[in-house]
């Protein structure tokens, strides 16, 4: 992963490049350390070879043989768990990285940290590096790392936090796209495809792995052509589709033909199994049972041959074939014992090596110290010549804290004169959006109480009279003048109901959401779809009447400027925060001036006051895409 070919420029005068004769001294090292490594035995001669490879690196100021030699060493004591060692080695390679300015390296470092964090579960500081990583893409470098930094965070906050693994997950789908990398689009999608946690699959979901399909056919490269179709059955057999599965199985097994397919193959054929087992054909279930053991056990992949036996012999168990049901249970109980055993010794030669590493690590500690001993032993002998020097200093330091602490309280006064000004405007605009409410409520209540009474009682006279003459009533005048008197009632109640909606105050934000996409929805016009997740809850009324406001901004924005025939609006509620997604298919934005507009400005404004956050997005081909986050930890009602 980390294994670098090219010198390193470097921006250090003092650093000076190695002759070829060195580099190839610390490269021969460095490869005989990996072929220990990658024949399974010696790890702790690999990682002894290793540092001294760094070492030799170090003398010779050969930075890029430093970082190589370093997360090669990191990279092995993961693999022996000595997680919180190897981070160390990271975070040296790193700072190598920096002094030479390689974007390229520092970025894989970077990865590598947040991996080994979350491996420890240091869910926070994973979180920092990836941030660290965002900063640093902002000046240069792949934004494919920042794809493999988005998927790592999807798959680990899955476990946690669902809606944000969606978002991260999102993201690099969006990265993905920018860089029209089709092994990149591919994976991405067929995950997201099949992330719908044990619910049937949607018509999103489908719709993922089509456009998976389509570019894996596009790029004609087997691998991404089996993981698709294997996706693509995997979708039809959790939706009770058995024909649609044995014919993309039929298909994945076609294409994977390559030693880089096998496993796609192998699965292919045990998810075919498995439809004929939906269909109780056994018979044929056997036939593909068998041919994925075969492939299982020509390329050792003991994993698949561990659980194709089990199945293997509960087959021949509903076929009545006992003896062959008990020849490969007992393959089965082999298997599972040969690879635990494996296991077993394997962290038992572990342990072995982390005993010793840990020692010599130990030893390096108290020769260090001893070291330092005899350095504090020639410091106090030095000490009386610095006091001399020391008092002068002493004075320059004082005159210079006297002016630091003069600027420091200046700065802060400054500070503090800018946070009562921007608190000073939240509080006046968080005024305005009460008052502008509160206005929208007396003219609702002025329509509705005023305005559409007196259409009533004019309607009310109207048909009064038609009583009394019935000519007069028969005339198509005097039908028009009723039909006005209707149409003008009932915009009434509408513009009423739209300034102050009942169904937010009675069932929440949640019922008055939905019941707004469902009013503008249209499947000629515009398809609105709403999804909600999560328990909905109830809030104070200011809070739920601002969001609601907001969310009907945005789509009307929709509605008026985006030319969209689509639009999904996802609410997600946890216990402390609030999640709205908002998405059209539509002509995004057409200049880059829209993107910062009155109207978004005075989103932003409104979504700062309520203590949220708010992001808009767009490709300017494929629609717009919002995403807002309020914190309820103190809104409850």
């Amino acid at each position: 992963m980390f294994v670098t070919n090219g010198q390193a420029q470097t921006n250090n005068s003092k650093s000076q490049l190695p002759s070829s004769v060195d580099s190839l001294r610390v490269n021969a090292i460095i490869q005989d350390a990996a072929e220990a490594w990658a024949k399974g035995q010696n790890k702790e001669h690999a990682l002894t070879l290793y540092t001294k490879a760094y070492e030799l690196s170090l003398q010779l100021n050969y930075y890029i043989g430093c970082i190589n030699a370093l997360n090669r060493r990191a990279n092995l004591k993961r693999s022996i768990s000595l997680d919180l060692s190897a981070i160390v080695d990271y975070k040296t390679a790193l700072a190598y990285g920096k002094k030479i300015n390689r974007i390229d390296l520092i970025s894989e470092d970077y990865l590598a940290l947040m991996h080994t964090y979350f491996d420890l579960n240091h869910i926070d500081s994973a979180l920092q590096v990836h941030v660290q990583l965002m900063k640093l893409l902002e000046h240069g470098g792949s934004r494919k790392v920042l794809f493999h930094s988005n998927y790592t965070l999807a798959s680990y906050l899955d476990k946690q936090d669902t809606a944000l693994g969606v978002k991260y997950r999102f993201e690099a789908l969006e990265i993905a796209r920018e860089e029209n990398d089709p092994m990149l689009l591919v994976e991405i999608l067929t995950v997201i495809s099949k992330s719908f946690y044990g619910l049937k699959p949607s018509k999103e979901d489908n719709q993922y792995a089509n456009e998976a399909l389509w570019i894996a056919n596009n790029s004609g490269d087997e691998y991404l052509l089996g993981l698709a179709f294997n996706t693509k059955a995997t979708l039809s057999y959790y939706s009770n589709q058995i024909d649609s599965t044995l014919f993309y199985c039929k298909k994945a097994i076609s294409v994977s033909k390559g030693l880089k397919s096998i496993n796609n193959r192998i699965l292919a054929l045990q998810q075919t199994a498995d439809a004929f087992e939906a269909m109780k054909d056994f018979k044929s279930q056997l036939y593909y049972l068998r041919q994925a053991y075969v492939f299982a056990r020509k390329y050792n992949n003991f994993k698949f041959q561990i659980a194709i036996c089990e199945k293997l012999a509960q087959t021949y168990k509903i076929l009545n074939q006992p003896n062959k049901a008990f020849e490969y249970m007992a393959k089965f109980a082999a298997l599972k014992d040969s690879f635990f055993t494996e296991q077993n010794i394997r962290a038992s030669e572990e342990f072995g090596i982390k005993y010793k590493v840990a020692e010599s690590e130990k030893l390096a500690v108290e020769n260090k110290l001893k070291i330092s001993e005899k350095e504090n032993q020639l410091q106090k002998s030095k000490k009386y010549t610095w006091y001399s020097i020391g008092v002068a200093l002493i004075a320059i330091l004082v005159a210079i804290i006297f002016f630091l602490n003069y600027w420091h309280k200046n700065q802060l006064h400054k500070q503090q004169l800018q946070g009562l000004e921007q608190e000073k405007e939240l509080q006046l605009l968080h005024a305005l959006m009460q008052g502008e409410e509160k206005e929208r409520s007396r003219i609702a209540k002025d329509l509705h109480d005023g305005v559409a009474g007196m259409l009533a009682a004019a309607k009310m006279q109207l048909s009064s009279l038609s009583i009394k003459n019935r000519e007069i009533a028969e005339r198509k005048e005097f039908q028009q003048a009723l039909k006005l008197l209707d149409d003008s009632t009932h915009e009434v109640r509408m513009t009423s109901h739209n300034l102050m909606p009942e169904v937010l105050l009675r069932h929440g934000v949640d019922e008055a959401i939905r019941r707004f996409c469902q009013n503008i929805s249209n499947d000629s016009l515009l398809d609105v779809r709403y999804e909600s997740l999560g328990e909905p809850k109830r809030y104070i009324d200011t809070f739920e009447l601002s969001v609601y406001r907001i969310v009907q901004e945005l789509l009307n924005n929709v509605v008026k400027h985006s030319k969209a025939t689509e639009a999904v609006v996802q609410l997600s509620e946890s216990k402390d925060a609030m999640f709205i997604f908002i998405e059209d298919n539509g002509i995004g934005f057409q200049q880059p001036a829209q993107k910062e507009g009155m109207g978004l400005q005075s989103l932003q404004s409104r979504i700062k006051a309520m203590n949220g956050r708010f992001e808009v997005g767009t490709s300017g081909k494929s629609g717009v895409n919002a995403y807002l986050e309020f914190n309820t930890s103190e809104l409850d009602a």
